[in-house]
């Protein structure tokens, strides 16, 4: 599913699933997969656009794209 299909809860479920994984971006730009060696020390949060881009996000961003996306559905904006 691609970001412009996304119409309802069911759909920003269906696009996290099949397009974002565990994994986040440290400080000094590198990416790390499925692993939580060096997070307490070099972790930054991610922006939307860096979600996106990547494709990887820990809890705390993926949360940040599931707010942004349910906000985009209910205002009928998902059209980006």
């Amino acid at each position: 599913m691609e970001i412009n299909e996304i119409r309802c809860s069911q759909d920003v479920y269906r696009f996290m699933t099949d397009n974002i994984e565990y994994g986040w971006i440290d400080i000094n730009g590198n990416k790390h997969l499925n692993t939580m060696k060096e997070f307490r020390k070099v972790y930054r949060t991610m922006s939307i656009e860096e979600i996106l881009k990547y494709k990887i996000g820990t809890c705390i961003d993926q949360v940040n794209l599931i707010h942004y996306l349910l906000v985009l559905v209910s205002k009928n904006l998902i059209n980006i």
